[in-house]
């Protein structure tokens, strides 16, 4: 590539980066595009890691974790001191058959990177597990690298079936490749649930038994008056959903107790930055004075449900800022299991009473097993939805 190239290149991705944040995420999909796109001659090495934190405006840090991720995952390859591009990426790798089953799955994760339980990609996992131990192939793409006439390309080469993920089509555009693909006949299977998607089939794990199992919990403990916290993303539009179905488990536990609900606590998180110390601090506080209003407004609790786990750490903080001693005055439960490896461990060392593990693993290959018996004739022409039960773990 000449540097000629490279300057337009370098204008064309400043007006892409005043749009996204400059995240790892965002310069692996480019390169990748870059790759796909052929803009890289054979065996022509790629510019140093200098040159490419300069076209990003990134420390070289953030593009050599970026560069380490495409050499793990065979995009690149090390030749003494180059890298240059694999021969299985020096052309569009798109190229789903009639017998493979095409994973639609956003690449927000590689081998770099700490998994948790909780995390939507141990699901992918699961899912590409299960299709490595089935007859049929498993080829995954990011929907978001995908192009009109890659799309067009899925459909006609009409795969043995599509997995996807309602996370990855957030957005209402997402929706309708999905629509694409079920209109053009290929079976199709999603991972969550909302309105929208009534007519596929679906899996997803069980929210309302996840949270009757925690409540159950706190209740044979003695508590009466659980609080349910719920600090949520607001930039997630499909939070509702699976909340009211956690609020459903939480009312129906009280209601076989014989105790009397409390009204839930909602509130929107702080806008999304990376994690650190200050912003830590900024959320116990924030999570104090919303504590303060639940007990003016509905009385003392003594217990609280968290959204997830990551939630019970600034909990646990704001309830010691009100003199409450957290797990002995009030009990604090999470959700997801991933309290043990959270960041939020170095500045407030916590461990929730009890939380909830969705096994997202076995979410995976439900998703396959789904379409296996959608695509050899083992259903009615009825969508399916089916829920994977949680498993509660109590820490003490």
């Amino acid at each position: 590539m000449e540097k000629a190239d490279w300057k337009q290149l370098e204008q064309h991705q400043q007006a892409e980066l005043e749009v996204l944040l400059p995240q790892k995420t965002a310069i692996l999909r480019t390169l990748k595009q870059w790759i796909r796109d052929g803009k890289f001659q054979d065996d022509e090495p790629l510019p140093s890691e200098r040159v490419i934190a300069n076209l990003f405006k990134q420390p070289r840090h953030t593009i050599r974790i970026a560069l380490k991720d495409l050499e793990d995952t065979g995009w690149i390859e090390r030749q003494g001191r180059n890298r240059i591009v694999t021969k299985t990426y020096q052309v569009s790798e798109f190229s789903p058959s009639s017998q493979s089953v095409v994973v639609l799955a956003q690449e927000h994760w590689s081998g770099t990177d700490h998994l948790k339980s909780g995390d939507l990609w141990m699901i992918v996992m699961g899912t590409l597990q299960a299709l490595g131990q089935s007859p049929v192939e498993g080829t995954t793409f990011d929907p978001n690298d995908l192009s009109a006439d890659q799309f067009m390309k899925l459909l006609s080469q009409r795969p043995k079936g599509v997995i996807a993920y309602q996370d990855t089509f957030i957005h209402t555009t997402g929706l309708s490749i999905l629509d694409g693909i079920r209109n053009s006949g290929i079976p199709i299977v999603v991972y969550g649930y909302k309105p929208e998607l009534n007519g596929y089939d679906t899996v997803e794990s069980d929210q309302a038994d996840g949270t009757y199992q925690l409540t159950q919990h706190l209740i044979e403990r003695g508590r009466k008056r659980i609080l349910r916290f719920w600090e949520y993303r607001a930039d997630i539009p499909d939070n509702q959903h699976w909340l009211a179905k956690r609020d459903l488990g939480y009312q129906q536990a009280m209601k076989d107790a014989g105790f009397e609900p409390l009204p839930a606590v909602q509130f929107p998180e702080l806008p999304f930055n990376p994690n650190t110390k200050a912003r830590f601090d900024m959320r116990v506080r924030y999570n104090t004075g919303v504590m303060v209003e639940a007990l003016s407004e509905y009385g003392k609790f003594d217990a609280v449900l968290a959204i997830s786990d990551a939630a019970t750490f600034p909990i646990a903080c704001a309830l010691e800022k009100l003199k409450y001693k957290p797990n002995d005055d009030v009990d604090v439960v999470g959700y997801d299991n991933y309290w043990q490896d959270h960041e939020f461990q170095q500045w407030a060392p916590f461990m929730p009473l009890a939380t909830v593990d969705k096994h997202n693993t076995q979410i995976g290959k439900e998703l396959v097993s789904l379409l296996l018996e959608r695509v050899g004739g083992g259903l009615d022409k009825k969508s399916v939805h089916r829920l994977v039960k949680p498993e509660l773990f109590v820490n003490a």
